[in-house]
């Protein structure tokens, strides 16, 4: 062994020359002395860094200032790196652009033990806190200015940008056109492509990214083995795991992911505030967000929306005269992004490009065969409301295509025949009656499907027990109903229908439900006070104190503007055939409801009905099941609260004038009324003796 070299009492690293302390009379290396922090010169420096810091942040304790300064610097170096740049300029804590990285560290630690004078570093040309990678002169700039500020215009394709790498001639390229230069591409060791290279193997061997496979670590967030996303503040985390951090955007307030971070001349955008650059369009002259500044043709949102969804309508050089109406509604939103979003996230966008070069029939029938995604029946709602296809109920075609769907999954024809014609002649028929005279629609509809899929759940258990629905016995459907489940009690309707037409013997399936009284009384005085808090709340959504105060008479989802009649003197809702007055205050609510039309493309389309609550679809008012969440997140329990209502109408109107009053089916009023209590068999004799003692 050389003389000169001894071994570290520490590590036991042979080392030489490098003796810089002794230990229990043995020598230890540079590298152990440097990084133990508790050594006489470590101690003297970091009291030195602790003082100056205390003189900045004297309510921060000196134990708190002193594991601040440990967690920022690893060794003996970082600390005599902070008392050398402490000593010179204290100012560097207090938000200065001078200060390095390793100050940026210490700052951070320094808030998060409580440190409230201290600030992070601030870049001289943008302004804004962050991390000061790089110099301008005495001062430092945050690695996006210094970017900005480097950039060269791209070789390639004439954007000015980051310079990525340079070709021979020292000509700049940016980092896409360097990733899509086929010049610098290799063989893949793996696949044999040629193609830009991503890592290399153990051997040196490229693999491309279609091949490579990114290193699996264990996520901090659910602890499972997992590609990493984020590796910040030293928490690894997967995509899964991972959330963008937010802050309140500069222009309108909401606290969301910015996408362009705050620059001399303007704040933190996020994405809905700043898609492109505002500028002058080339092509209309107006002044707008445009992209293509780079290439110095700028084109506004607007006019490259034409150009996309001509480019989704033409076939051949011309758009079916069909689809005109869709593309005038399209071009004719108010603001352009919204349909530029459509066409890039929308599936819909493929089938309106199979639909225009007559791929794909323009037809219900065509459309029904696909899969009724909510983008299919957006776009069927658009291609109904500019005429391309004929109107039909929605909810109908629904519970049709519904009895199709549940005949088609049974095994034995016989049963599906059977199961199709009970969704045909029972179940769509008296749907399809009570949707034509506006009692309900998605309600009855989704109650008619439940029917149809119970009766098939039943035939197909009845053939995994041998038997058929004409050796179907009571035992059979006792068996099926003993679990207790409500849905299955919903077999009663089919078991009757079955019994009429002589396929199935007569069988007993108690009522369960259904009976359309309130699950628990309503105290009145709990009514009062949310139609108090309806009328007189301001902070409550308008539409949302109307639709309570209208539950109780009348299904809000169907009124139309032409059930409202407003004159200066009174107002006045049609619920059945008579107009309602409304009294104040709810009458002033009502003058200043909002008139609230579908948004984005469906607000350009011719409407079909002026709906009092419209909903997001073409032609359609708000869904019954969206308004009953809204109306339950201010305690309005409708069922309960209409329920209710007519329990106390009934009392003291007779079926007759409630049937009249608020829509209702004669049949319905009188049960009503019978479950009430209220006994009006009489009315007309009572009446007619009154006027005769009189």
């Amino acid at each position: 062994m050389d003389p000169l070299s001894f071994t570290c009492a520490r590590c036991d690293r042979d080392c030489q020359r490098y003796g810089m302390g002794r230990e229990t009379g043995s020598p230890i290396c540079k590298s152990c002395y440097l990084s133990d922090l508790t050594t006489p010169e470590a101690v003297a420096k970091k009291q030195i860094i602790a003082g100056i810091i205390k003189g900045l942040e004297p309510r921060l304790s000196r134990s708190n200032i002193l594991a601040a300064i440990d967690a920022s610097a690893s060794n003996l170096h970082g600390i005599s790196v902070f008392a050398r740049q402490l000593k010179a300029d204290p100012a560097v804590l207090l938000g200065s652009s001078r200060a390095t990285k390793s100050i940026y560290g210490l700052v951070v630690n320094l808030r998060a033990m409580g440190a409230t004078n201290v600030a992070l570093p601030r870049c001289s040309n943008c302004k804004r806190e962050a991390l000061l990678t790089a110099r301008n002169g005495q001062e430092r700039v945050c690695e996006s200015c210094y970017h900005e500020a480097t950039a060269e215009e791209c070789s390639a394709c004439g954007r000015r940008r980051r310079v990525m790498s340079r070709r021979g001639d020292g000509a700049a390229l940016c980092s896409s056109c360097h990733q899509r230069d086929p010049t610098r591409w290799e063989t893949c060791s793996l696949c044999g492509d040629s193609a830009r290279i991503n890592a290399r193997a153990s051997d040196g061997g490229a693999i491309c990214p279609r091949c490579y496979d990114q290193p699996k670590a264990r996520c901090g967030g659910c602890g499972e083995l997992r590609e990493i996303t984020s590796r910040k503040d030293g928490r690894s985390v997967c995509s899964r795991c991972y959330r963008h951090p937010q802050r309140p955007c500069g222009n309108c307030g909401r606290t969301r992911r910015i996408y362009r971070r705050a620059t001399a001349e303007s704040p933190d955008l996020c994405h809905a505030c700043w898609w492109e650059p505002i500028a002058l369009c080339s092509r209309c002259g107006d002044e707008g967000m445009c992209n293509g500044l780079r290439i110095g043709k700028p084109l506004c949102l607007r006019c490259r929306l034409e150009d996309r969804v001509d480019e989704v309508l033409s076939y051949d050089g011309t758009i079916r005269e069909e689809l005109v109406a869709v593309r005038d509604a399209i071009l004719a939103v108010d603001n352009p992004r919204s349909g530029h979003v459509w066409l890039s996230r929308s599936p819909a966008v493929a089938l309106l490009k199979d639909l225009a070069a007559d791929r794909l029939t323009l037809s219900h029938a065509a459309l029904d065969e696909l899969n009724p995604t909510p983008s299919l029946i957006h776009l069927r709602d658009l291609l109904i409301g500019c005429g391309a296809l004929p109107e039909r109920d929605p909810y109908i075609a629904r519970l049709e295509l519904a009895i199709k769907r549940e005949a088609a999954s049974l095994s034995d024809p016989h049963d599906a025949q059977l199961l199709r014609s009970f969704g045909t002649w029972r179940i769509s028929r008296r749907a399809r009656r009570r949707v034509e005279l506006g009692r309900g629609g998605a309600t009855v509809v989704k109650n008619a499907q439940s029917h149809v899929r119970e009766a098939a759940r039943f035939l197909r258990w009845l053939r995994q027990q041998g038997r058929g629905p004409a050796e179907c016995v009571q035992a059979d459907v006792d068996r099926w109903l003993e679990d207790g489940v409500l849905a299955r009690f919903r077999i009663r309707e089919f078991i009757v229908w079955a019994s009429e037409i002589q396929a199935m013997s007569r069988l007993v399936v108690p009522v369960v439900g259904g009976n359309g009284s309130p699950s628990r009384p309503v105290d009145l005085e709990q009514r009062v006070v949310l139609s108090r808090r309806l009328l007189h709340d301001e902070s409550l959504d308008p539409a949302d104190r109307v639709a309570g105060m209208l539950v109780a008479v009348t299904r809000v989802a169907h009124l139309t503007l032409d059930d409202v009649a407003v004159s200066d003197d009174e107002v006045t809702i049609s619920l059945g055939n008579d107009a309602l007055l409304v009294p104040e205050p709810l009458g002033r609510l009502v003058r200043e409801l909002p008139w609230r039309r579908q948004v984005g493309i469906a607000g350009k389309l011719p409407a079909r009905a002026h709906w009092l609550f419209p909903g997001r679809q073409a032609g359609r008012p708000q869904h019954p099941e969206y308004m009953r969440t809204r109306l339950a997140k201010i305690g309005i329990n409708c069922r309960q609260i209409r329920n209710a209502a007519l329990f106390e109408l009934a009392r003291d109107v007779p079926a007759a004038v409630l049937a009249d009053m608020l829509g209702l089916h004669p049949t319905t009023a009188v049960r009503w009324v019978e479950r009430a209590g209220g006994n009006w068999s009489n009315y007309a004799a009572v009446r007619t003796r009154s006027v005769t003692n009189d």
